[in-house]
């Protein structure tokens, strides 16, 4: 990732384009990409925590995190929390709103005739930033409770080990079950056969697996970020106090415990993943691109007719002394 942040640079130097878009990411979010081109540029911030990783690495990450916000002048987030945050850093910023969108084979696919005692965990295995510390603890006071129910993690990342080390630990081996990395039909059958998707985050920009659950038609139950209170409302899920487990269990035990609610939670959760739809984010996506070079466009002219504005006021200005000696 640093030998990429590095790279751009010289990249976007060596390079003619209408329009650059930098995409923010970890673990610096940005590399101030309008002071390398002369053509417009627009920031698609979907990672803003460089000073998270900061902290993770030692090292000042969030520097450039801040001089990339202040250099862009267009941006668009994935959330109005994002957003907000660009704003606030930079409030002469212009930002869109696009909401990431779901696969059409999620939203339609039915869901499955009787749900699984299972709740799902899908995503990156990262214990601290995805929370999955936190899961396990709220899970072991679900499994004290209810010995039928499952904890499924599926994905992939670089502190698997780590986690199947905690699981261990806890004493939740034999309940909980490590599936890899899914996608496709296993991605959206694991959606639609769970009873409660569990997203335990301690930040996030979007939420993009709190929409996929929406449109599979399964309650989410995770902490009260700002990102996911945009997703997540209380007909289609259940948002606890920031880090409380214990809440956090109780959430996934209300939902499993009552059929009916958890019918009606899914039917209100289709309904509610109709904004995320990607045919609706790419005309967002273009529209605010387009923007992007038409304001740079303005601007150049303006620029152009003040130079020509200048230079005439110069010459009238010469002429008249010259006549008046």
């Amino acid at each position: 990732m640093i030998t990429y942040h590095v790279s751009v640079p010289f990249f976007v130097l060596a390079h003619r384009a209408d329009l650059v878009v930098e995409d923010f990411a970890a673990p610096m979010s940005s590399v101030a990409v309008p002071l390398f081109t002369r053509a417009p540029a627009v920031a698609v911030v979907q990672w803003m925590f460089a000073r998270e990783t900061s902290k993770k690495y030692r090292f000042p990450f969030f520097l450039a995190e801040e001089l990339g916000v202040r250099a862009h002048r267009n941006f668009v987030a994935v959330s109005q929390y994002m957003a907000s945050e660009i704003l606030r850093r930079n409030p002469h910023a212009h930002v869109d709103t696009v909401y990431a969108g779901v696969p059409e084979m999620l939203r339609s696919s039915l869901p499955y005739p009787e749900r699984a005692r299972e709740i799902l965990y899908l995503g990156r295995l990262q214990i601290a930033e995805k929370g999955l510390d936190l899961l396990l603890e709220a899970f072991t006071r679900v499994a004290v409770t209810d010995d039928t129910v499952r904890l499924l993690f599926a994905g992939d990342g670089y502190q698997a080990d780590q986690l199947v080390d905690l699981i261990a630990q806890l004493g939740l081996a034999g309940r909980v079950e490590m599936l890899g990395r899914v996608d496709g039909g296993e991605k959206r059958d694991l959606l639609r056969r769970a009873s409660v998707v569990a997203i335990p985050s301690r930040f996030e920009s979007f939420g993009i697996v709190a929409a996929e659950a929406l449109a599979s038609g399964t309650p989410v139950v995770a902490f009260a970020l700002p990102a996911l209170q945009e997703i997540v409302s209380p007909d289609c899920g259940v948002l606890v106090e920031a880090f409380d487990t214990g809440a956090f269990a109780q959430a996934c035990e209300s939902i499993l415990l009552n059929p009916e609610r958890r019918a009606a939670m899914s039917a209100a959760a289709r309904e509610r993943a109709v904004r995320f739809d990607w045919d609706l984010a790419a005309r967002a996506q273009e529209q605010a691109y387009l923007a992007a070079v038409g304001d740079f466009q303005r601007r150049r002219a303006g620029r152009a007719m003040r130079r020509i504005w200048g230079k005439e006021h110069l010459s009238i200005t010469s002429s008249t002394n010259a006549n008046l000696g």
